[in-house]
C-alpha cells in the first residue's frame, strides 16, 4: 500500500507542499474550494525562503517573469499624516539593517 496525502488548499503553501510530496514519490492530491483559479486583484508578498523553495521546484524562471522587486522591505508611517518614520531597504539580498527616515 502506497502513501496517499490530501492537501487542503490550493494556495502557494498547499501547491508547493503537493509538488514536494510528488517529487518524493508520494501520491498527493490538492483540494481547493474555488472552482476556478484566477487573479483576484491582490498582490502576494513572497519571503526569500519561499522564493528559494519555488526555485528548487523549477519555477524560478516563471516567477522572475512576473515578479516585481520591492525597494523597501518595511515602511512605517505616522498615522496622522502618513509621513515615513523609518524604512528598511530591500535589495537582492535583504539585510536586518534599518535606516531612520525622519520623525
Amino acid at each position: 500500500m502506497s502513501l496517499r496525502v490530501a492537501v487542503v488548499g490550493g494556495g502557494l503553501g498547499g501547491l508547493a507542499a503537493a509538488l514536494y510530496l510528488r517529487a518524493a514519490g508520494v501520491d498527493a492530491v490538492v483540494y481547493e474550494q474555488a472552482r476556478v483559479l484566477r487573479e483576484v486583484g491582490a498582490g502576494v508578498m513572497m519571503a526569500p525562503n519561499m522564493v528559494r523553495l519555488i526555485t528548487r521546484l523549477g519555477l524560478g524562471d516563471a516567477l522572475s517573469r512576473v515578479a516585481v522587486s520591492l525597494e523597501e522591505a518595511w515602511e512605517f508611517r505616522r498615522w496622522e499624516d502618513g509621513r515615513v518614520i523609518y524604512s528598511q531597504p530591500m535589495g537582492e539580498e535583504p539585510t536586518a539593517s534599518t535606516r531612520p527616515s525622519g520623525r
